[in-house]
């Protein structure tokens, strides 16, 4: 249970987070998009045969919709590029000890939701799909720019300490 003095800080922190979402998403499609094979495979992940083959037949449409809606294109993307790498440069100065919660002195919903929303650039061994997930040259690239950031780091100690390994 969150004491009551922490609950107003830790649902900022997960509003903070929710808000990377979309930036981080823009940004691995345009990444992973790039190669149209990865990204259909990508996308096939973790579903069953029967929905995999409906997957190949929207895939096209979906495709479309997808980056329509999150405005995946380069000059979006590079707005999304600069908001979360100056989010994870702030966040770098207070990030000193990779064990800490980022509310209080338990794992809360901050905490969850901030390794979802940067999950795609730690790609922790633990997640159901990213470890398992071909990026591509501009994905990978990416991916690796993120290493630096000890932000990333903690999401990775994260997952190691509170998930379970996913079973493939």
């Amino acid at each position: 249970m969150v004491p009551a003095q922490h609950r107003a800080e830790v649902l900022r922190v997960a509003d903070e987070a929710r808000s990377l979402g979309p930036h981080v998403r823009r940004m691995a499609y345009l990444a992973i998009g790039a190669d149209l094979e990865l990204l259909k495979k990508a996308w096939a992940l973790n579903v069953r045969p029967a929905e995999a083959r409906m997957h190949s037949l929207v895939f096209p449409a979906s495709r479309r919709l997808a980056f329509k809606a999150l405005r995946v294109n380069p000059e979006a993307t590079a707005v999304s590029e600069k908001i979360v790498c100056d989010f994870l440069e702030e966040r770098d100065a207070l990030f000193r000890d990779p064990t800490r919660f980022l509310v209080g002195d338990t794992f809360t919903l901050a905490d969850l939701t901030m390794t979802s929303m940067l999950s795609p650039l730690a790609r922790p061994a633990e997640h159901p799909f990213y470890p398992r997930m071909a990026y591509g040259k501009a994905g990978d690239a990416w991916v690796e720019k993120m290493r630096g950031y000890r932000m990333i780091d903690w999401v990775r100690g994260c997952y190691a300490r509170h998930r379970r390994p996913h079973r493939r």
